[in-house]
C-alpha cells in the first residue's frame, strides 16, 4: 500500500525546511522537478497526469543512482585559462572533464572535449565522502573532554560488601543521579573533573572500595556550518566532531569559498581562525577544534589568489593570506622542479585594474630570490617558470657498427679511434673504406667530414681526427653500403625463397638453408640456373643422390648472386584419386584407388551390386568429360552468336519487308532463342560405359581406369519406359516386356499432327540413343521415347529445342550412337 498524499506531502515539506545533511539530495531532486515552493509540491500531488494516480514521485537518490560530478573550471579557474597565454600551455596542469561508465565507472573524457586549466588547490580534499572522516564513538575519551546533556557514564564499584555497576546519562539540567548519594551536577565538566567528582559522591555512603569511571554512548550535538560550503545547514554530530570533521560533513568549501579563513562562532564570538593550508602543506592539525553544541563554522568568501604554473612542483591556484611574498609563495608550491629555469621566473600583472604588465624575477635556488629582492604578490597574479633550455652540452654522439652506440662525454682532446674504443670497438661486418663524421658549422649548417676506418685502426694518425662538440660519428655495416645479394631455390624442399648469399656458399648449403629436401623431390635430377652476363643462362644438371647420399661433390658448385636451384617433385605417387560409388552398390562410399586401378576393381571392393541393382542405367560421369564438353558447348555458342550477329546486320542494312525476309528474321529468332537454351544447361559429363555383370565386365573395353573425380551411380531396376516430344500426352508407361514403340505410343494416345514418324529415336537407359529402325525394335526398362516434331516455319522451335536439348545432354552427350 503506498503512502497517502497527506502522508507524502507533510513528509517533502518537513525534509525540505529540515537542517538535515541527508536531505540535500532530496531538496536538489525537488528543484530539479521544478519544485520550490509548498504550492509548487501541492500542485505535483494534484496533477491527474501523475503516473501513480496523483501520488508524488520524489524519492530520495540512492547512492548507486548518484551520478559523478562532472568537474569543469571554477570562476577563479575561468579567470587564469584566460589569462595563460598560448606560450604557457605546455606548462599547465590537465583537469580533465569525467563521464560516467558503465556500472558507475567513470572514465576520462575524450581528447577532443579535454579542457586545460590550472586547479585551486586543497579542495579536492573534500571530494571523498564524509563517512571517511567521520570520529569513531568506541575510543576511550580524553580527560578534556566536555560533558554535556546525553552523555553515558557507566560506574562500577567493588569491595568486601559491595560490587555494583550503575550506567547514568546527564539529562538535559545537566545533572547525572548516583544511588544514595543523590544528584550530581556535570554539564560543562571536563571528564577528569567528573570523574573525580563521582568518586568523591560515592566515597560519602561506601567504604573500603574501588571504583571506575568510563564513558559509554557519547552524545551527539547540533551544529551548523553555514558561508560558502558545498552543503550549508545543521548536523547532527558525534561529540568528538572537530572543525575540520563537520567540512567534511558540509562537503567543503566551494571554490568561492576561503580555506585560510574558517571561523568557529560560538556564543555569536569568533573563538577561532583556521587555516586550512597549515593542515594541507605541512600537516599540522594543533589548531583544530572540538565543536560544543550550537556551534557555528562560516566559511567566507575566498580572499586574494594567484596563479603558479610551469616547471615546479605543485602547480595550481593558491590564496593569499594577508601580504605574501614570492618566497613564501614559492615555498607553498614545493619549490621549483630540477628543469626549472630559476634565472627568470615572469610574474603576469594586472596593473591598477587597466593594463597588463610583465615582471621577470631571478632566484637564487628554486624557492630563494637573488640578492633578496623578494616582491610581494598580488591578487590575480600568473607566476611562471619556465624550461632550461633543452639544448644539451659538451657530448658527442656515436651511431652505426659499434658495440654501444651512445651519447658520450666530450673529454679534453677526445679522438676518432678513443671514442671508438669506450663503445667497445667496431663489430664483425663493418664497411671499413668509409665511415663519417656529421659537424656544426658556425653558420648551424652541418658539414661531413669523411674518414678511413681501416686505416684509422692501422694505426695512421691522419685520420684520428679530434671530436668537437655535437660531433655525429657514423660507422657503417656493410649492409648498409653495399647490395645484398641472394640466390632462391624452389621445389621439392621445405622452405622455398630467396636467401641472403654468403662467401663459398654451395649447392648443398643452399638446400640447408631451406630445412632440407621433402620427402617427394627427386633425387636423379635438379637444376641449377646460373645468369652469365653478357651470355645466355646457364643450365647444371645435378645429381641430387650422388651430392646428399653417396658424398660425390663434384657437382657441389659455388653459388653466384641470382642463381636459382629448381628441385624437381615427384607426385605420380602420392597423387590421390577418389570415386564416388552410390546408389545400389552393398558398400557406397568414397574410395581411393591407385595409379592404375580399374573400375571393376573398386566395385569389387565396394561388395558388387545389391540385388536391387540395374547396372545397364548406370550414370558414370568424368570431370575431365565434363571439361570437353563445357568447352564443345562454349564453342558452338560463340558461333551462334557470330551468325546470329551476321544475319542481324545483313537484314538491317537490306530494309525489305518480303516474306524471305520475315523468314530470316524468324531463323535468326530461333538462333537466339537456341543460345539461351544451351546456356542454361548444367552439362554433367557423363561417359556411357556398359555395365554388366562384374565377372563379365572385368578386363572389357567399358572397364576404364579411375581418374580423380569420378562418380558412379546405379539406380534401382526401373519399372517405367518415358515417351516425350510430340505426342498428345507426354508421361512415363509402366514396362511391359516384349513390347515395341506402337503399343507405348498407343497408351499416350499415338502422336500429333506436328510428329516428325520417321526420326523417332529411343535413348536406352544406359544413356545410348538407337535411332535406326526403331519402330520394330522392344522397348527395354528405362529407356525413353522420343518424338520429334517436323520443323516447320510455325513449329514452336524453343518447346522443341528445350525438350530435345534436356534429353541429349542429360542423357546423351558424351555418348556413342548406335545403328541397329
Amino acid at each position: 500500500m503506498k503512502m497517502s498524499k497527506l502522508l507524502i506531502s507533510g513528509l517533502v515539506l518537513f525534509l525540505t525546511v529540515s537542517g538535515y545533511s541527508q536531505t540535500q539530495d532530496l531538496k536538489q531532486e525537488l528543484l530539479n522537478k521544478g519544485l520550490v515552493s509548498k504550492t509548487d509540491i501541492e500542485k505535483a500531488l494534484k496533477d491527474p497526469n501523475n503516473k501513480e494516480a496523483g501520488e508524488t514521485q520524489v524519492v530520495l537518490p540512492s547512492k548507486e543512482e548518484k551520478k559523478p560530478e562532472i568537474e569543469v573550471p571554477s570562476v577563479i579557474e575561468e579567470l587564469f585559462i584566460r589569462e595563460v597565454k598560448e606560450k604557457h600551455d605546455d606548462y599547465i596542469e590537465t583537469g580533465k572533464e569525467s563521464k560516467e561508465g558503465e556500472a558507475g565507472e567513470v572514465k576520462e573524457a575524450d581528447t577532443e572535449k579535454e579542457k586545460k586549466f590550472l586547479k585551486q588547490f586543497g579542495y579536492n580534499i573534500f571530494k571523498a565522502a564524509s563517512t571517511t572522516f567521520a570520529p569513531t564513538d568506541n575510543v576511550p575519551v580524553g580527560p578534556d573532554y566536555i560533558v554535556g546533556p546525553g552523555d553515558n557514564f557507566v560506574v562500577y564499584v567493588w569491595g568486601k560488601l559491595v560490587q555494583e555497576t550503575f550506567s547514568l546519562t546527564v539529562d538535559r539540567d545537566g545533572k547525572i543521579s548516583l544511588p544514595k548519594a543523590g544528584a550530581v551536577f556535570l554539564w560543562g565538566m571536563k571528564f577528569g573533573e567528573a570523574e573525580k567528582l563521582i568518586k568523591d559522591a560515592l566515597s560519602q555512603n561506601y567504604a573500603n572500595f574501588s571504583i571506575n569511571v568510563t564513558m559509554g554512548k557519547l552524545r551527539t550535538i547540533r551544529i551548523f556550518v553555514l558561508g560558502e560550503v558545498k552543503k550549508p545547514g545543521g548536523y547532527t554530530i558525534s561529540s568528538l566532531s572537530t572543525l575540520f570533521h563537520s567540512l567534511y560533513e558540509a562537503g567543503g568549501p566551494t571554490k568561492v569559498g576561503s580555506l585560510r579563513k574558517v571561523k568557529l562562532i560560538r556564543d555569536n564570538k569568533v573563538v577561532s581562525t583556521i587555516d586550512l593550508y597549515d593542515f594541507l602543506l605541512v600537516g599540522e592539525k594543533g589548531l583544530d577544534v572540538k565543536l560544543q553544541s550550537n556551534d557555528t563554522v562560516f566559511v567566507p568568501s575566498i580572499g586574494a589568489v594567484a596563479g603558479v604554473t610551469g616547471n615546479i612542483k605543485k602547480p595550481g591556484i593558491y590564496e593569499l593570506a594577508g601580504e605574501t611574498k614570492l618566497s613564501a609563495l614559492m615555498k607553498m608550491v614545493g619549490g621549483v622542479t630540477p628543469s626549472g629555469y630559476v634565472s627568470r621566473i615572469q610574474i603576469e600583472r594586472t596593473i591598477n585594474g587597466e593594463r597588463k604588465a610583465v615582471l621577470d624575477v631571478e632566484l637564487k635556488t628554486g624557492d630563494a630570490l637573488k640578492d633578496g629582492k623578494d616582491i610581494i604578490v598580488n591578487d590575480g597574479d600568473l607566476i611562471t617558470v619556465f624550461p632550461i633550455n633543452k639544448l644539451k652540452y659538451n657530448y658527442v654522439t656515436l651511431y652505426g657498427n659499434v658495440g654501444r652506440p651512445a651519447e658520450y662525454e666530450l673529454t679534453p682532446g677526445l679522438k676518432v679511434k678513443e671514442l671508438i674504443e669506450k663503445a667497445g670497438g667496431i663489430l664483425p661486418g663493418t664497411y671499413l673504406n668509409r665511415a663519417e663524421i656529421s659537424r656544426y658549422k658556425n653558420d648551424k649548417a652541418r658539414e661531413i667530414v669523411a674518414f678511413d676506418p681501416d686505416k684509422l685502426l692501422k694505426g695512421d694518425v691522419k685520420e684520428n681526427q679530434a671530436l668537437k662538440e655535437w660531433d655525429e660519428v657514423t660507422v657503417y655495416s656493410q649492409s648498409e653500403i653495399l647490395p645484398v645479394q641472394y640466390v632462391e631455390i624452389s621445389g621439392a624442399v621445405n622452405k622455398e625463397g630467396r636467401f641472403e648469399l654468403a662467401e663459398k656458399m654451395k649447392v648443398s648449403d643452399l638446400i640447408f638453408k631451406a630445412k632440407g629436401l621433402k620427402k617427394t623431390a627427386s633425387m636423379d635430377s635438379a637444376e641449377l640456373f646460373k645468369i652469365v652476363f653478357g651470355k645466355q643462362p646457364e643450365i647444371k644438371k645435378i645429381n641430387l643422390k650422388k651430392l646428399l647420399v653417396e658424398g660425390v661433390f663434384d657437382e657441389d658448385y659455388i653459388l653466384e648472386a641470382g642463381d636459382h636451384l629448381f628441385i624437381r617433385e615427384e607426385t605420380s605417387w602420392t597423387k590421390k584419386k577418389k570415386i564416388t560409388l552410390s546408389g545400389e552398390v552393398k558398400f557406397p562410399g568414397v574410395y581411393v584407388a591407385d595409379s592404375n586401378e580399374k573400375l571393376s576393381s573398386v566395385l569389387e571392393r565396394a561388395g558388387g551390386y545389391s540385388e536391387k541393382a540395374s547396372p545397364k542405367s548406370a550414370v558414370f560421369t568424368r570431370e575431365s568429360v565434363k571439361t570437353i564438353q563445357q568447352k564443345t558447348m562454349l564453342k558452338y555458342m560463340q558461333r551462334l552468336q557470330q551468325e546470329v550477329a551476321a544475319e542481324g546486320a545483313k537484314l538491317a542494312a537490306t530494309g525489305q519487308t518480303d516474306a524471305d525476309t520475315k523468314k530470316a528474321a524468324e531463323t535468326v529468332k530461333r538462333k537466339e532463342d537456341l543460345v539461351k537454351v544451351l546456356g542454361s544447361i548444367d552439362v554433367p559429363g557423363r561417359l556411357i560405359i556398359k555395365l554388366e555383370d562384374l565377372k563379365a565386365f572385368k578386363d572389357s573395353k567399358d572397364d576404364i581406369i579411375i581418374e580423380d573425380g569420378d562418380s558412379l551411380y546405379i539406380p534401382q531396376i526401373p519399372s517405367t519406359v518415358n515417351v516425350i516430344g510430340s505426342v498428345y500426352n507426354p508421361t512415363s508407361i509402366v514396362y511391359e516386356p516384349e513390347r515395341n514403340i506402337h503399343f507405348y505410343l498407343d497408351r499416350v494416345g499415338g502422336t500429333t499432327k506436328d510428329a516428325d514418324r520417321g526420326d523417332v529415336y529411343i535413348v536406352r537407359a544406359s544413356g545410348e540413343v538407337d535411332k535406326n529402325n526403331a519402330w520394330g525394335k522392344n522397348i527395354e526398362r528405362g529407356d525413353t521415347i522420343i518424338v520429334p516434331a517436323e520443323l516447320k516455319t510455325e513449329t514452336n522451335w524453343l518447346k522443341v529445342l528445350t525438350d530435345t536439348s534436356t534429353i541429349f545432354f542429360n542423357a546423351a552427350v558424351g555418348v556413342s550412337a548406335i545403328n541397329r
